[in-house]
């Protein structure tokens, strides 16, 4: 009897040890920075999972765990998700990056650069790997590691991958501004997703096209004209669909009968997407204009920043 009681005990013992150790585990916390232009809050450790809400660049957060590769965070008096490549140690634009690396790749300073040439973005430090996208020239990157000929970067929307360091230059001052500015553009416009569509509203509940990008862009100091057709004629300079940078307005001809070209507008948001107040789905979402219907009506950018 005593031997079955002893068995017992040494049971209760290691459920209780076990029970202290993860709990401690997950009561162990530390603080963390976002180092991407807009990072997704999730309501578990899943893409698929409910999105709580955004987290802007620099914003301090407190990491209550981390497990295969999420962060458990608390912001602003609430608990969620995020991806752990997308935190760092510490805030400002020259950090390393908490980045999960191979053993090739090196962790360098965070430091802000651009596309000289528009340049594939691979998923691994070699031209055979699996594409992510296309950086168009002049589009704004942080490099945060390297390893041989390629640079692992992350880009304004959040996209990490490796691009060939011949193809990235330094940032100015000048184009360091322009990049800051067009960054918060994005994270503005991103922040709406979801906001519903209303024929002639400009926000901050509901949106038409224009409405949208009439207030995303007077949120920097930028005033636009206020119907899509004004804004693709007279604000800013034109762009080609190849010299496309992130925070550019862009136009499409959703109205084929007529002779504008301009009748829908949205928010370049690099890699072939753009965020935009669409009728179709009755909110603000985000489309590809790489393929599909909107590679096929597109019109042309404009550059207002």
């Amino acid at each position: 009897m005593r031997n079955v009681n002893a068995g017992a005990l040494k049971k209760v013992l290691a459920i209780l040890f076990v029970f202290v150790f993860f709990c401690s585990s997950a009561l162990a916390s530390s603080v963390g920075y976002v180092n991407c232009s807009s990072l997704v809050v999730r309501s578990s450790a899943s893409t698929s999972a409910k999105k709580l809400g955004t987290l802007s660049q620099g914003t301090k957060v407190k990491v209550i765990s981390t497990a295969k590769g999420w962060a458990r965070i608390s912001y602003n008096g609430k608990t969620g998700y995020v991806s752990t490549k997308y935190l760092s140690k510490s805030s400002g634009s020259k950090t390393t990056a908490a980045v999960s690396n191979g053993s090739k790749t090196v962790a360098v300073a965070r430091t802000k650069g651009y596309v000289k040439t528009s340049s594939y973005l691979y998923q691994s430090a070699s031209a055979s790997s699996t594409k992510l996208g296309v950086l168009t020239k002049g589009s704004p990157v942080y490099v945060v590691g390297k390893n041989g000929s390629f640079r692992k970067v992350q880009t304004s929307t959040g996209l990490t991958g490796y691009v060939k360091a011949g193809n990235l230059g330094k940032a100015s001052r000048a184009a360091s501004a322009k990049t800051s500015k067009s960054s918060k553009v994005v994270s503005i416009a991103r922040s709406l997703l979801g906001k519903p569509y209303v024929t002639g509203d400009s926000g901050p509940s509901a949106f038409d096209c224009s409405g949208l990008t009439y207030y995303v862009y007077s949120k920097v100091g930028v005033y636009l004209n206020r119907n899509a057709q004004s804004q693709g004629y007279n604000n800013g300079a034109k762009i080609s669909k190849a010299n496309l940078r992130v925070g550019d307005l862009v136009f499409f001809n959703t109205e084929e009968h007529d002779g504008d070209l301009c009748d829908h507008v949205g928010v370049y948001l690099g890699s072939g997407l753009f965020l935009h107040a669409s009728s179709a789905a009755g909110r603000v979402i985000i489309s590809s204009m790489s393929m599909g219907y909107y590679a096929r009506v597109f019109s042309w950018g404009r550059r207002v920043l």
